[in-house]
């Protein structure tokens, strides 16, 4: 698997948790990977100017927070987890049920479509 981290690495991530703390690496991880989010969504728009070299990096930074949030959460079940999770993935693609599951278009709604707000139910005018 591309990006697999050394016995090393992991003791530097379990470093990091012991000096910044188990919440402020999640937090962190958040972060990352809304800035993953960005910059993919920012390829999906612009993708003829955007810098994938940020991407990359990005990638790189929710990699290695996600290899500390699975020191949090019991990372000895990992391998596992990633081996189930690729089996299906395989299964998916040799099947081609993917397709099956994708949600259906929805119409956009007309000005006149009631709307729900915060439980109460508005018409457009």
């Amino acid at each position: 698997m591309a990006g697999k981290l050394k016995l090393e690495d992991f003791q530097v991530c379990d470093k990091a948790l012991q000096s910044f703390g188990v919440r402020s690496q999640l937090l962190k991880t958040m972060e990352e990977c809304g800035e993953l989010t960005q910059a993919i969504a920012k390829y999906l728009q612009y993708p003829d100017t955007t810098d994938m070299e940020h991407i990359l990096e990005e990638t790189v930074d929710v990699m290695i927070m996600v290899s500390q949030v699975s020191r949090i959460f019991h990372h000895d079940k990992v391998d596992a987890m990633i081996a189930q999770k690729i089996t299906r993935l395989k299964r998916l693609i040799i099947e081609e049920t993917w397709q099956d599951k994708r949600p259906k278009p929805v119409a956009p709604a007309s000005p006149g479509r009631a709307l729900c707000q915060a439980g109460k139910s508005k018409t457009l005018k």
